[in-house]
């Protein structure tokens, strides 16, 4: 499902959330943070073609990377990942009639708009319903990321729907879901953080699943190859900084 366009996005991205940009001179095992985050949005760039999923993801890393350097290049670039995006958008307001498809680009969409991006405010409105319909419907509570980040209000009823569901499903890692530790815990962080109750049981639980089950060399065991392995590292990383890398948009 996840391509090599997907996994270097999830691992630029979590390389754009602690901080590194084209310009750090940290170190990464002898090499400056600054030359792989450079050479990752490089092959990004060169290479925006894909399905919905995996063009999210790089549109997405491509909207951080813009929002953190201000870059007039990357804007262009993250542009026009973002006319992809939009374009891909299904008459039912979904992409692909896939939720987590429809999450990453809901997220990519929050993510161009906090950058001052041009978002098309008809996408918006198609979208939101839909995500609605899965957390009322099929009872799917990590929609509620999309939900709340793009219609930046707490008084919903299905986002309520989604906390009770959320707050009797915490992460564990005996039933390994990066995909919904990573959607669910931005969900409760907007809805309910940085001081509410229910996050902080959340956040309870991130920190003795994730923290807990990293390897030596700081990464999570699973199945798969390298793009797997990615993947998973990429959104284990982008879940322990759910602390600090979007602010609440929701006062």
């Amino acid at each position: 499902r996840y391509t090599r366009l997907g996994a270097t996005a999830l691992s630029l991205l979590a390389l754009l959330g602690a901080g590194y940009s084209p310009l750090s001179r940290d170190l990464l095992d002898g090499i400056p943070a600054g030359e792989r985050v450079a050479k990752a949005l490089d092959w990004l760039k060169a290479n925006l073609e894909g399905d919905p999923l995996n063009l999210s993801l790089a549109a997405l890393a491509l909207n951080e990377a813009y929002g953190l350097t201000g870059s007039a290049r990357l804007k262009e670039s993250a542009e026009g990942a973002l006319a992809k995006i939009t374009a891909a958008q299904g008459a039912d307001g979904s992409w692909s009639g896939d939720l987590l498809t429809t999450l990453w680009a809901s997220e990519t969409l929050a993510s161009a708009r906090l950058g001052e991006l041009a978002v098309s405010d008809d996408s918006v409105a198609r979208v939101v319903p839909w995500l609605r319909g899965q957390i009322d419907v099929h009872k799917d509570a990590a929609a509620a990321c999309g939900v709340i980040l793009l219609s930046k209000t707490k008084n919903d009823p299905s986002l309520e729907t989604a906390r009770r569901l959320l707050v009797s499903t915490p992460p564990d890692w005996t039933q390994q879901n990066f995909p919904y530790w990573y959607l669910g815990a931005m969900a409760m962080f907007q809805m309910d953080g940085p001081k509410g109750d229910d996050w902080k049981a959340w956040s309870e639980r991130i920190k003795t699943t994730l923290p807990p089950n990293q390897d030596s060399k700081g990464g999570w065991p699973g199945a798969g190859g390298a793009t797997a392995a990615a993947v998973r590292n990429g959104m284990g990383t982008l879940t322990l900084e759910i602390y600090y890398r979007y602010a609440n948009v929701v006062k």
